[in-house]
């Protein structure tokens, strides 16, 4: 069990990147049900990727937003995954993360959340329209703020979702 009662899940950079856009780390610090941990490796692609985004993840960072975990080079499904070539190392890194320690895994990339579910890893997987879900729901977020949020990541960040308001969700 996490701190303040939350379960632990692992946030991986596609997600993370939608909250660092909009400056919204304290969204996700406040989910109602998960306290999200990175991986050294999806900090890495922020600050090599992201550079724009890295003073708000060093930020959140100084905040406790989350915690950093790191994944051995050797281990088995983070070796199995980067030899595949198909994901990221981000993406290989949070997959592994969420297998070896049994947690649920937000993610957005189509392929690595298909590598996420599929056997023998099996994960459950969260996303960034999930994790609006339940703040929405827990009153984190009301749903015109929601709705806001979508159409800027829709606007400004080239982030759709497939509905038209959270309501729909909700």
């Amino acid at each position: 069990m996490a701190k303040e009662g939350r379960d632990h899940a692992v946030l991986e950079t596609t997600v993370l990147v939608n909250f660092l856009k909009i400056d919204r780390l304290d969204l996700v610090a406040r989910h109602p049900k998960y306290r999200f941990v990175i991986t050294g490796h999806v900090r890495g692609e922020i600050t090599s990727d992201y550079p724009e985004q890295l003073a708000r993840l060093e930020k959140g960072l100084s905040e406790n937003v989350f915690e950093v975990a790191s994944v051995d080079a050797l281990d088995p499904t983070f070796v199995a995954l980067t030899r595949e070539g198909r994901l990221g190392i981000g993406e290989c890194a949070a997959i592994a993360l969420a297998k070896n320690k049994h947690l649920p895994i937000a993610i957005d990339d189509k392929a690595a959340r298909k590598t996420a579910q599929k056997p023998p890893l099996g994960l459950v997987p969260e996303s960034t329209e999930t994790i609006m879900v339940d703040l929405v729901k827990s009153g984190v977020v009301d749903l015109k703020a929601a709705d806001a949020i979508k159409a800027e990541w829709e606007t400004k960040h080239r982030f759709t979702l497939k509905f038209k308001t959270f309501e729909e969700k909700t």
